[in-house]
């Protein structure tokens, strides 16, 4: 029997509550067309006035909507669909200055009459300033329909004559008339306009002020705006002129001052926009003699830059001269200077110099010389490469060259002192001094007196192990600038080294005198008395060495005096390892052979110390004896209750000091209190592996993924960039090169390695045959080949549903690059198709065939391989 077929229930029509509702809800949304037709639903149930004005209000916003879009005719509809659903209304201001700006001035003047003092008071202000405005425009229509006594007609006498007066220039006749202007008229943001024009140039940011209180409704709202794009800097009065109409720019640049030719050209330039160079060079080779034969030809070798040298002739059909063999080398720097990662842009700066003075070296200082040296430092200042380089650190630009090239500026411009110190600077970074030395020499002789160079100097000599000397330049800099507390210091330090200098030699009598010297420079201001107790301690060693017995008791009080303890032995320590004294002997001759940290004060005075130290020394780690000597005590010392960032401040320092052992011990008495805390999860994660050669517990790599994952959401940006540089090292990608796969000597011979890799079994490139390997023996295979766990492989299988598997077989290629022999000989015999002969090494000067392999040849940016110089 079949079932009786169920009828659906007839959807209920909305009432008008909902109707209302959802009309009120689309004009707050801005959905003024649905608002529109959801109204009119609404008034074929009931004509209620309420929901007239419901509708009105759609209307407005419809209108305006449509303004906005330049739609003026379908917005002025709409205002009178407005008018006419809702004649109670009053109009609106945005109706009135539609009808104003579509000529529509009676109808505009008649509705703002009946309008009258329905309107809000800064509604109607905006409205008469409106048909004021228009009436100062000379449009007969405003007094056509105002009285006789309307302000606006009353007072715009005023108003012209302060027009007229500003125009001829007559500032007597303005002040009058302005002053004949009531605050309250319509024509007061005229006024304001015209008091900020008298401001003088050099008060444009007054001018500016007086110019903001010009209300955007205004009715010289539009002039305000071009009295700004005028007032504004000249530099970039062209970019606030760009959207601007004709009438405005016409305003803005007579009143910036510019000529009614220069208006012309930038008009025609602006109608050429980004058209081809073609047009832009014809353009300054028709106006040359108005803009200049020099900045008109300059300009117009830029246009070439982009098409060169496919551009060398444009220039010569736009009318110019052909180019001259300066000009192409010029261009052609710029052209370099476009690509910088070609590395090409040295060669042609330094082949436009060569040109310059080709037939004749200039008098340096002249013109034409300091052309030339400024064209010799052109990579240099463009791209402020001197300031970090190290010399000789890229394959591509050998910095040493780029520094010879400054360097030989200085021959046509030998008085630019700061060429010197930023040669120098340079060279301070690398290991050969002797380039430092030859421009200090050179500096020195010109500016013998500059506290730079000489302070430059004086780093030179400490880099060099110079103390003497630098002691010499600090006396230069302390007598030309005595309050030179940087230069007292290292005074200071010069003779305290050349003090540890001499006694590590046993030179009791000189190391004696620097000491001398030392506490005759030694500031009052030294933070902490550092200083004072370097000099004392080294005093107190100068005396062991001199007597044993009277030493030991000059020591013991000395270390007394410092309150003992494990800061003290620090200290004590640190300046017996410089003159090559053991620590344990040294400390238990001092008495603190078995010295421990006291207390918390202690602690933070061994921390303070051995930051001080690592903060001078700058890359250094304490010596192997210190570490043996201080790990266990520090350790021990973790025990002391400090604060979370008291707690951090340790662990960084001991991490800079290669103390692991107590650095382990303060982040797990710091995670016992702050259980999760993402730094010293980190810090306990490093300090765990510190010295061991087995991989981390997979438990850690995961509890250290977390912590990063914590740091990212609260914000510690810097903490887990940390952490994710370590997990970087032992996630599947970084742990893949530490298996035993990948464990290779790394004193085997080079040739070796090349010969290898010479030997491709499949033929062709050697990404090509990387990718067929990996293909053949898949992705699992590679990775069960080079020892990677079951659990790492399948996270590698996640990844590669994640990224794709072109892009892991990507990814594979440039692990395994220089690990293709290796992996070759682990594979199972006949794996792989048998292995051809090798092929022979081509003759010097033999002509390729066309299955030449051109995959070692040098490459230029033009191949068909883009990506090559993006590595770099």
């Amino acid at each position: 029997m079949k079932k009786p077929h169920k009828v659906a229930a007839a959807p209920t029509a909305p009432t008008p509550d909902d109707l209302l509702t959802a009309a009120q809800g689309q004009i707050a949304a801005g959905r003024y067309r649905e608002a529109i037709s959801t109204c009119k639903d609404l008034l074929k149930i009931d004509n209620r006035p309420e929901w007239r004005q419901t509708l009105a209000r759609a209307y407005a916003g419809r209108a305006r909507e449509l303004a906005a879009k330049g739609m003026t005719k379908e917005a002025l509809t709409v205002w009178e669909n407005r008018t006419q659903i809702a004649p109670e209304l009053p109009a609106e201001l945005d109706y009135i200055t539609l009808l104003l700006r579509l000529g529509r001035i009676s109808q505009a003047v008649g509705l703002g009459a009946l309008a009258g003092d329905r309107l809000d008071p800064a509604t109607l202000t905006a409205l008469r300033s409106q048909l004021a405005a228009h009436h100062l425009a000379g449009k007969a229509e405003v007094a056509a329909g105002l009285a006789a006594d309307d302000p606006i007609l009353v007072q715009g006498v005023a108003a012209a004559r302060a027009l007229d007066a500003y125009c001829a220039g007559d500032d007597t006749a303005l002040r009058a008339a302005l002053a004949a202007i009531p605050f309250r008229s319509p024509y007061r943001d005229l006024a304001q306009i015209l008091k900020a024009l008298q401001r003088p140039p050099a008060a444009s940011h007054e001018a500016l002020e007086l110019l903001a209180r010009v209300d955007d409704a205004s009715g010289f709202a539009p002039l305000r705006r071009a009295c700004e794009s005028a007032l504004g800097p000249p530099q970039t009065l062209t970019e606030r002129l760009a959207d601007a109409g004709e009438a405005t720019r016409r305003f803005a640049m007579t009143l910036a001052g510019w000529s009614a030719q220069r208006q012309a050209i930038w008009e025609e330039a602006r109608r050429a926009g980004d058209r081809e160079p073609k047009t832009l060079l014809r353009l300054l080779h028709r106006h040359r003699t108005l803009l200049g034969e020099t900045w008109a030809r300059r300009h117009g070798l830029r246009l070439l830059v982009a098409g060169f040298p496919k551009s060398v002739g444009w220039i010569k059909d736009s009318g110019g001269p052909q180019l001259s063999a300066e000009e192409r080398l010029l261009i052609a720097a710029w052209r370099a200077e476009q690509n910088e990662r070609s590395g090409n842009d040295l060669e042609a700066w330094d082949a436009y110099a060569q040109q310059l003075i080709k037939d004749r070296l200039p008098e340096p200082g002249t013109d034409d010389a300091l052309r030339v040296a400024l064209v010799l430092r052109r990579v240099d200042s463009h791209r402020d490469l001197l300031s970090h380089l190290v010399p000789d650190d890229d394959l591509f630009m050998p910095n040493t060259t780029l520094a010879e090239a400054v360097e030989s500026s200085l021959q046509f411009d030998p008085d630019d002192r700061d060429i010197y110190e930023r040669l120098v600077r340079f060279y301070l970074r690398g290991t050969d001094l002797k380039p430092a030395r030859r421009l200090l020499d050179l500096g020195l002789a010109r500016f013998p007196a500059d506290v730079g160079l000489l302070t430059a100097a004086m780093d030179v000599a400490l880099a060099a192990d110079a103390h003497k000397k630098a002691a010499r330049y600090a006396r230069e800099i302390l007598a030309l600038d005595p309050i030179n507390t940087g230069a007292r210091e290292r005074l200071v330090n010069s003779h305290l080294a050349h003090a540890r200098k001499q006694l590590k030699a046993r030179r009791l009598d000189l190391a004696r005198k620097e000491l001398d010297q030392a506490a005759e420079w030694e500031p009052a201001w030294d933070r902490g008395g550092r200083l004072r107790e370097r000099r004392v301690l080294l005093s107190g060693l100068l005396e062991l060495l001199a007597d044993a017995a009277q030493g030991a008791s000059v020591l013991r009080a000395q270390v007394q005096a410092m309150g003992g303890g494990m800061a003290a032995a620090l200290a004590l320590a640190l300046e017996g390892a410089a003159i090559g004294r053991a620590a344990a002997g040294l400390l238990k001759t001092a008495g603190l052979g078995k010295a421990a940290v006291a207390d918390q004060a202690d602690l933070t005075a061994v921390l303070s110390r051995l930051r001080t130290y690592l903060d001078e020394e700058a890359g250094a780690e304490l010596a192997p004896e210190l570490r043996r000597l201080f790990e266990k005590p520090l350790s021990a010392a973790a025990r002391w209750a400090l604060s979370q960032p008291e707690f951090e401040n340790a662990c960084e320092t001991l991490r800079r000091a290669a103390l692991e052992q107590a650095r382990l011990a303060f982040a797990e008495a710091a995670l016992k209190r702050w259980p999760g805390v993402p730094v010293f999860e980190l810090h306990r994660f490093e300090a765990g592996l510190a010295g061991r050669r087995r991989d981390p517990d997979p438990r850690a790599i995961d509890r250290l993924a977390e912590a990063g994952e914590r740091a990212r959401e609260s914000g510690d940006q810097r903490t887990a960039h940390r952490i994710g540089e370590c997990l970087a090292e032992y996630s599947p990608f970084g742990h893949f090169g530490r298996g035993p796969f990948f464990a290779f000597d790394d004193d085997d011979d080079e040739d070796e390695d090349e010969d290898a890799l010479g030997y491709d079994p499949l033929g062709g490139d050697l990404n090509e045959a990387l990718r067929a390997f990996i293909e053949v023996v898949g992705v699992d295979g590679v990775l069960k080949a080079a020892g990677v766990g079951a659990k790492e492989r399948s996270t590698f299988k996640d990844i590669e549903r994640q990224l794709g598997h072109e892009t892991m077989i990507k990814v594979l290629i440039t692990m395994l690059g220089s690990q293709l022999p290796n992996l070759l000989d682990g594979l199972p015999p006949g794996l792989l198709p048998a292995p051809g002969p090798a092929p022979k090494p081509s003759r010097p000067g033999r002509k390729p065939g066309k299955t030449t392999d051109r995959s070692n040849a040098p490459r230029t940016p033009d191949d068909d391989d883009p990506e090559q110089f993006d590595l770099f």
